[in-house]
């Protein structure tokens, strides 16, 4: 499972007796919950159980406060011995996120990529323009779809060598 920094962890589980029917009802306080944080401390992070709408469906929360592997197991002495155990990779930003800025690394591979509003110096080099990256290839040049803007910038030394470039998100 994969969570992110300082949101609600639900790792959910069901509990069946020994004639694989649920078992519902049963008290939070009853199971066994162990939390090892990032660290491989037992973490003393509050937690709940919640069960969910009476059927034997549960889910443990708890909010992690540390970017790393966190581990749960969550055991009942009688209708869950064997537990319930997981690994919860979290983040400091979610997989939206990531995604998100995986696709801004590709438009700036040149991937759905436009330069426009272009200036020149007298001795014909730019010094500015515009890089903008879309998520679609058909709206490349248009207004349409942009992913993210870049301001392009250059200097250079009386013979016309480049000093600086720089692309800075607007």
């Amino acid at each position: 499972m994969i969570g992110k920094l300082g949101t609600i962890i639900q790792e959910r589980f069901s509990v069946i007796n020994s004639s694989k029917n649920l078992v519902s009802g049963i008290d939070p306080s009853d199971f066994t919950v162990t939390i090892i944080d990032p660290s491989g401390n037992n973490s003393l992070i509050s937690h709940s159980i919640t069960e969910l709408v009476l059927t034997g469906h549960y889910s443990l929360n708890f909010t992690p406060n540390q970017v790393g592997t966190w581990y749960v197991d969550v055991k009942h002495p009688t209708h869950f011995p064997w537990g319930k155990t997981d690994d919860i990779q979290v983040f400091k930003n979610d997989i939206d996120t990531i995604g998100d800025m995986i696709v801004r690394l590709l438009g700036l591979s040149q991937e759905n990529y436009f330069l426009d509003n272009l200036v020149y110096n007298t001795q014909s080099l730019m010094t500015n323009g515009r890089i903008r990256t879309y998520t679609q290839s058909t709206s490349v040049g248009t207004n349409s779809d942009i992913l993210c803007t870049y301001d392009v910038t250059a200097s250079y030394d009386p013979d016309g060598k480049m000093n600086s470039y720089s692309v800075m998100k607007i």
